[in-house]
C-alpha cells in the first residue's frame, strides 16, 4: 500500500508563477481594460469628463505604477519570508517590468513629445 500524502499549500513552482503573474495581470491587465474601454467609448457633449479622466489615469498608473509596487511588495514579503521562489518570481516581475519601459513606453514617450505637432 502507498502511504504517500498529499502536501498542503502550492508547491514551489505554483508560488514563483503566482509572484510573477499577479503584478503582470493586475498591472497590465488593468492598463489593457482601460484601453479597451477608452477605446470604445463615444465622446460626445453627454460623455463625462471624469469619466475619461479616470480610464486615462487607470490606463497608465497600471503599467507604470501598479505592476513595479505589487511586484516590489511581493518581493520584500517573500524575502522577510524565506520563500525564495516567489522571491524570484517578483524578481523576473520586475526585470520584465524594465524591459517594457525601456523597449516600448521610453520610446513611445519620446516619439509622442518630438512629433508632437508635426504628424
Amino acid at each position: 500500500m502507498i502511504d504517500k500524502t498529499i502536501p498542503e499549500g502550492p508547491s514551489a513552482r505554483e508560488k514563483y508563477w503566482l509572484a510573477f503573474s499577479i503584478p503582470v495581470g493586475v498591472g497590465f491587465g488593468s492598463s489593457l481594460v482601460a484601453f479597451l474601454m477608452l477605446s470604445n467609448l463615444t465622446i460626445n457633449e453627454e460623455t463625462s469628463f471624469v469619466v475619461i479622466l479616470i480610464l486615462t489615469s487607470v490606463f497608465h498608473l497600471g503599467h507604470i505604477a501598479l505592476w513595479p509596487l505589487l511586484a516590489v511588495g511581493l518581493f520584500l514579503r517573500e524575502g522577510a519570508s524565506g520563500n525564495h521562489s516567489s522571491r524570484k518570481g517578483a524578481l523576473l516581475a520586475l526585470k520584465c517590468y524594465a524591459i517594457w519601459m525601456v523597449i516600448v513606453v521610453a520610446p513611445a514617450a519620446w516619439l509622442a513629445t518630438t512629433m508632437n505637432g508635426i504628424v
